[in-house]
């Protein structure tokens, strides 16, 4: 199985962070600027969210890494 280096998965997983957070920030914006103030639990979702963020990136990455990043050393080894 063709294992990509670290800085690879590094910048996926922080690539998927990166959209998560900023999706957070909109958020906030949208509750604060529309006076209905933050709903109870908001800080659990939002935590919740950022998990499930990065573990969507973490899969997708592997589903890449499968299909793409694998073809792509099997074309280069021949």
């Amino acid at each position: 199985m063709y294992m990509p280096d670290r800085s690879t998965v590094f910048v996926a997983l922080l690539g998927g962070l990166l959209v998560g957070l900023t999706w957070e920030l909109y958020e906030y914006i949208v509750w604060m600027m529309t006076d209905a103030g933050l709903p109870p639990g908001y800080v659990g979702d939002t935590l919740l969210d950022l998990i499930m963020d990065i573990t969507g990136a973490g899969v997708g990455f592997l589903i890449l890494q499968q299909f793409i990043f694998k073809k792509q050393a099997e074309v280069q080894a021949e």
